[in-house]
Order: C-alpha cells, then sequence, then structure tokens
C-alpha cells in the first residue's frame, strides 16, 4: 500500500469518522453533523443541506468511506449526541430490499429510494436539463423531442441488458459469493453506436462474470433467469446499479453530442467547452439537480426537532 493509499484509507476509516466527529461534536448547541458513504454522495446532497440549514448552526460533514461506515458512525454517534436529530445519516439502499439486509430505523437515517443517487440523473428530464444547461441549445429545438424518443428507446434497452447482470450479482450474493462490482468494464458488455442504439456485446455478459466474481463458483443461468423474473417486476432504478446506469447516460450523451457536431448535421451545435465523463459527470449533474420532496422532508423534519 502506498503512502497516499494509507492516507485516503484513514481519512476515511471507522476510526477516523469516529475520531473526526469526537473532535467536532459541542454539546448544546445547533450545529449540525452529517455522514456520507463517499464524496460523491457529499457533493450532491451538500448544496441542498446548506440551503436548508442556513443560519441555524455549523455544519460538520464526514465521508465514511462506504455504508458500513456510515452504520458504524450511527451506533458511534446516536449514543453520544444530546439529539439524535442534530445528526443525518445518507445512505444507498443497493440491493438490500433483495438481500433481506436490516437497517436500523431512526429518523436521522435517510435511505435513497432507488439503488443509489446515481440513478436519479438518468432520466428523459436531466436530458432536457443537459441539452438546454450543458450543450446551451434551445429547448424549443426540435430536435430535442427525438433526442428524447431515441434515449427511451436506448434506455429500454439498457435496462434489458442490465436486468440480467443484476440478477446474476443477486444470485450471488445470496449464496454467500463475492462480487467485485467495481471491477466491471461495461464497454464490454454494452455498446451505445454512433446512431444511438444500444447493443449487447457477444459474450459480454460471460465477460461480467468472469471479471466480477469469485472463484469459489458461480451461479447458473437458471437461477439467474428465476432471479430475473423476481426483480423484472421493481422499478428498474430499484435495482440496477447507479454507476452503471450513469455509465449508459455518459456513453448516450456523448453519442447524441458527436451526432450533433457533425458537418452533416443540421441545426446549432452544442457549446459546451468539454464533454462529459464519468470523471465529471457527478459535479455536472449533481449541481443542477432539483431534490423532491422525500429529501427536502427528510432534512427540514429534522432540523424542525433541534
Amino acid at each position: 500500500m502506498s503512502f497516499l493509499d494509507y492516507l485516503r484509507e484513514q481519512k476515511s476509516s471507522p476510526v477516523s469518522v469516529r475520531h473526526q466527529f469526537t473532535l467536532a461534536y459541542k454539546a448544546g448547541t445547533k450545529d449540525i453533523y452529517v455522514f456520507f458513504e463517499g464524496d460523491d454522495d457529499r457533493a450532491f446532497f451538500m448544496p441542498e443541506i446548506r440551503r436548508r440549514v442556513g443560519s441555524l448552526g455549523d455544519i460538520h460533514d464526514f465521508s465514511c468511506g462506504g455504508k458500513r461506515g456510515v452504520l458504524e458512525a450511527f451506533e458511534h454517534v446516536s449514543v453520544r449526541i444530546d439529539n439524535i436529530r442534530r445528526a443525518l445519516f445518507f445512505l444507498d439502499k443497493d440491493l438490500d430490499d433483495f438481500l433481506d439486509v436490516d437497517t436500523p430505523d431512526s429518523e436521522s437515517i435517510f435511505i435513497t429510494q432507488c439503488y443509489s443517487i446515481e440513478n436519479l440523473w438518468v432520466t428523459e428530464a436531466e436530458l432536457r436539463r443537459v441539452w438546454a444547461e450543458f450543450f446551451r441549445l434551445s429547448s424549443r429545438d426540435e430536435r430535442l423531442d427525438m433526442a428524447c424518443h431515441e434515449f427511451k428507446r436506448a434506455y429500454q434497452r439498457f435496462v434489458a441488458i442490465a436486468l440480467t447482470m443484476m440478477a446474476w450479482v443477486i444470485a450471488e450474493r445470496r449464496a454467500a459469493r463475492p462480487v467485485r462490482l467495481n471491477d466491471a468494464n461495461l464497454a464490454r458488455v454494452v455498446s451505445v453506436d454512433e446512431d444511438l442504439a444500444v447493443r449487447k456485446v457477444n459474450g459480454g455478459l460471460r465477460e461480467f462474470r468472469r471479471v466480477c466474481g469469485s472463484n469459489g463458483g458461480q451461479s447458473g443461468w437458471r437461477v439467474v433467469r428465476k432471479v430475473r423474473t423476481e426483480i423484472e417486476k421493481v422499478p428498474a432504478k430499484t435495482v440496477i446499479r447507479g454507476k452503471y446506469e450513469l455509465w449508459f447516460f455518459v456513453r448516450f450523451l456523448n453519442r447524441l453530442e458527436e451526432a450533433l457536431r457533425r458537418k452533416d448535421s443540421a441545426g446549432s451545435k452544442p457549446r459546451n467547452r468539454v464533454s462529459m465523463s464519468l470523471a465529471n459527470a457527478v459535479d455536472l449533474l449533481a449541481s443542477r439537480y432539483v431534490f423532491g420532496d422525500d429529501v427536502k422532508d427528510f432534512i427540514d423534519g429534522n432540523l424542525s426537532q433541534i
């Protein structure tokens, strides 16, 4: 492990987070303590939290290095803070509903309704916002409706492929076999062509299983098909990994931009100076997102009890 890796691990380790909280905590105040799984969640939620907290008190935020870190922080903080409503804990739902994972029942814990925050950005509404605010094209441009039509079709095709991937993931985890979701190279599973069509790469699902699975054995396709039938009954965004949906969205937007910039394409060209990528997508999309009532009510409900 390199020195930089050591520093990163220590920064988000449970011991480090507990220590940071101990140093920051002040009893008898209206300061707020906010705990996130990672930096992306912090970048997403913090602007809204700041708007709603206003001048009530100082805000201290902590990145906990994953869901387990947030839950360990909850166990530590809940028995030490003078008012638990001064502490806010944000969790991704992930696949908990399908793996019988229990989460503490607390008014201070917010759990996403979808798999994770990234799912929230992969919508037609966000595409229209990117068109106007990122590409800087007119929302009255007749090409926008066609782009949205192509997005809906491409997304449906992506979902059909991704559900099989996630069915295998659930089957493996139910069998207590580890799955390395971060190792997946989705470009070897799914392609978004220049005509904005989504296609399954030959052998892509086998490659996904090989790269993400363990050596202890893999679920057969009969088991996977059974799980897929199960998860087809719920909204796709509650089961498809948010980072996978975001990957698709970025690829689609890149292809859309390429099509709009073609010399033989009619209409105005996009005026964005940089293209969207997985490296900048969170910053570009999170900063413009309009939150629903679930997040607002969660924050306001806790602040009202301080």
